[in-house]
């Protein structure tokens, strides 16, 4: 192989990796994105949100605020990802759902933590759980009812401060 053509060579390699890190670089500064918004496993994070609302109610009760805005604030992220996603689940728009209704309710709660108030925890949290419900109703899904836990379902947890 003669010089000329071999420095092609070489220049065409580099040229080669340099567009191959340059696209690496650029799809990895790009935020994550759902395809389809039908594919998201829907059920598991409501799962995990009926689970946080669990332990944020008895949080409260026991006046352990920190633990509280804990919870509300995982809550809150599940909220986020549902909406940033822009989820669809059997044709409903749940994405959008959630952004109308949830915000307010979780502001609320937020207030009655900040404020360490008991009873307008108490209010909040009720108020929280009628979102969940009236977005379960508009969806078809009225026979998912979450209610205030009676009982921690998590022993292993304390929950005073």
């Amino acid at each position: 192989m003669k010089i000329p053509s071999l420095l092609a060579l070489v220049a065409l390699l580099v040229a080669a990796i340099a567009l191959v890190t340059a696209l690496d670089a650029r799809k990895a500064a790009r935020p994550e994105v759902v395809a389809d918004p039908e594919e998201y496993e829907l059920g598991a994070a409501m799962g995990n949100m009926q689970r946080f609302a669990e332990k944020l109610h008895f949080a409260g009760q026991a006046g352990n605020w920190a633990l509280a805005d804990f919870y509300l604030h995982e809550i809150d992220e599940m909220a986020e990802t549902i909406i940033e996603k822009k989820v669809v689940d059997e044709g409903v728009k749940v994405g959008e759902l959630m952004k109308a209704m949830l915000p307010p309710s979780i502001a609320n709660v937020k207030e009655a933590i900040q404020k360490r108030d008991p009873a307008q925890f108490a209010s909040g949290y009720e108020g929280l759980l009628s979102s969940c419900n009236a977005c379960h109703m508009s969806t078809g899904h009225a026979f998912v009812k979450i209610v205030v836990p009676k009982v921690p379902t998590y022993q292993n947890q304390e929950f005073s401060p």
